[in-house]
């Protein structure tokens, strides 16, 4: 029960009487807690299964975890009010809600006697046993090490200083070895000018279950700053070894199992090279489009101020002699690009002896001035244009006569109907100019 300052109540006669309601209330609320409620020595607080409300000692006012509200009971008003409070609980040391879900599920295997009766005891958290242990369980922990240990574990290769080879490539070698060398022929290859096509061989040892080097050729190799260069000498590799083969230094990841690291894990790796050929894609294209705009911003400042590199002509001084220009006026020029003039047809002058067609005609043995045909009683003269009847637009004055020998039947009706329309187009055009002549009083 809390303590209550007596000589201050005696003093005024009203605060005695509200704090003597007080500790009434708070001395109602804490034994209707100690009968309602249990007490958990965990969190230090009360908590009615019932109801969800959690108390604490002292305190008026109840908290309910889910709706995170506090509720209390107001002896001025004589109602109950709310008051949402989610800091109530801020020093429990675990949280509410999963408390009381922890207790419902305890509730469920109390109240199903199978569940009760399938329960062991399970013993305290200890360090020196693993995880896979506490997931799994003993036996298939020992099952998944043994497992681990019968897989035979490949060599993934990444560069670590390379200058041919480019960030984050990965080789994997298996069991059945490989070749590192510069031919195409080769598993790891390594385009190099100082490394053979075949220039050393990884291979795996069974009788000792490990990864071995040898030099091919008689070519020298490095593994962690000590030459091979026997052809014979066998060289037992580990886990984060380095092999330097001409410019080229390699980290080799051995790992027990199927089991990797970030720096040889493929979808790491595929990632992060991805990333990289983005990053590197998205700056050339900045760069390019830079480029393309600074040329587009000179062009539009040469055009503003008139400015025009090609179309500028050489300042030349008044006696000097263009021999170039003399020549292509005299000689002419090779130039295929020049624009070429095409000469024209005409009715009213002979064809030039340059013709195509006046060649190939002299060349069957027509000479000019005869007539076409093989006994030259053919036309001399050129065939002059002729235009067709009846095809002038509305309003036109020539050619308004229509035969039906010169016109297609199929189009005569179709001629005949413009024809129409041609003739009274003219009949308003004449009835308007006299109209107005008769309103014009210049005309009387």
């Amino acid at each position: 029960m809390a303590e209550t300052d007596w000589s201050g109540a005696c003093c005024d006669g009203n605060s005695a009487v509200g704090s003597i309601a007080a500790l009434v209330t708070a001395a109602a609320l804490e034994t209707s807690a100690q009968n309602d409620f249990e007490f958990i020595d965990i969190l230090g607080i009360f908590y009615n299964r019932e109801s969800g409300y959690f108390y604490k000692p002292g305190n008026p006012e109840f908290y309910h975890a889910t709706a995170e509200c506090c509720y209390s009971y107001n002896v001025q008003t004589g109602e109950g009010e709310w008051r949402y409070c989610p800091d109530w609980a801020k020093d429990c040391p675990f949280d509410l809600c999963a408390y009381e879900l922890l207790l419902d599920l305890v509730a469920q295997v109390d109240e199903n006697p199978q569940l009760r009766d399938n329960t062991e005891e399970v013993a305290p958290y200890d360090d020196e046993i693993s995880l896979d242990a506490y997931c799994y369980g003993d036996d298939c922990a020992n099952y998944m090490l043994q497992t681990e240990s019968r897989i035979t574990p490949c060599i993934r290769i990444v560069p670590e200083n390379s200058s041919i080879l480019k960030p984050k490539t990965l080789f994997i070698v298996t069991i059945q070895g490989a070749t590192i060398g510069s031919g195409a022929k080769c598993d790891v290859q390594i385009q190099d000018a100082d490394i053979l096509n075949e220039h050393c061989r990884i291979s795996y040892d069974g009788e000792n279950k490990c990864y071995t080097l040898s030099a091919l050729n008689g070519q020298c190799c490095w593994i962690n700053d000590s030459m091979i260069a026997e052809v014979n000498e066998l060289v037992k590799l580990n886990h984060a070894d380095l092999l330097q083969i001409g410019n080229s230094v390699l980290r080799l990841h051995i790992h027990r199992g199927m089991n990797t690291c970030v720096d040889c894990e493929p979808g790491i790796v595929v990632m992060e090279t991805d990333e990289q050929t983005n990053n590197y894609q998205s700056s050339s294209c900045s760069s390019i489009s830079l480029e393309a705009q600074r040329k587009r911003e000179l062009k539009r400042l040469k055009k503003e101020y008139g400015i025009d590199t090609y179309s500028i002509a050489c300042e030349t001084t008044a006696d000097y002699n263009d021999r170039a220009s003399v020549r292509r006026r005299v000689v002419g020029s090779d130039n295929p690009y020049l624009p070429v003039v095409v000469e024209t047809s005409s009715t009213d002058r002979h064809v030039d002896s340059k013709n195509k067609g006046f060649k190939m005609l002299s060349k069957m043995g027509w000479k000019s001035g005869d007539g076409l045909g093989r006994k030259g009683d053919g036309i001399k003269e050129p065939i002059n244009p002729v235009s067709n009847v009846g095809t002038a637009g509305l309003g036109c004055s020539v050619l308004k006569g229509i035969s039906s020998d010169d016109v297609d039947p199929s189009q005569l009706r179709k001629r005949q109907k413009w024809s129409k329309a041609r003739e009274r187009f003219s009949a308003i055009e004449k009835s308007e100019s006299s109209s107005n002549t008769g309103n014009d009083p210049r005309s009387t």
